[in-house]
């Protein structure tokens, strides 16, 4: 079963065609420099808890909590509905890398 977002031919023929780091403050706020054609997104929490929503803004105490080191696969509609925002004091840092088929 291929990883959720990426398409039915696998990762292992997709090459990254972009990438960012977004700073996860106390403000909900969304990915700044999406592709506009992507198959999927490979997202890494680096250093600070953070919380995701997909419908509407997360608090620091509602979404999809992602801890430190934490990954996942997003597809192109989870990357362009998800709002970040952090959980603690200190703010968070997202690595995102965007690939595309062949």
């Amino acid at each position: 079963m291929p990883l959720k977002g990426a398409s039915a031919r696998g990762r292992d023929q997709s090459r990254p065609i972009a990438d960012e780091t977004l700073a996860v403050t106390d403000a909900a706020a969304g990915l700044a420099s999406i592709p506009g054609t992507f198959t999927y997104a490979f997202i890494e929490v680096q250093d600070q808890p953070l919380r995701v929503r997909f419908l509407g803004d997360p608090t620091s105490a509602v979404g999809h909590f992602y801890a430190p080191g934490q990954t996942d696969v997003w597809n192109p509609v989870e990357v362009r509905a998800a709002r970040m925002i952090r959980t603690t004091g200190t703010n968070a840092a997202v690595f995102v890398t965007y690939y595309v088929d062949g």
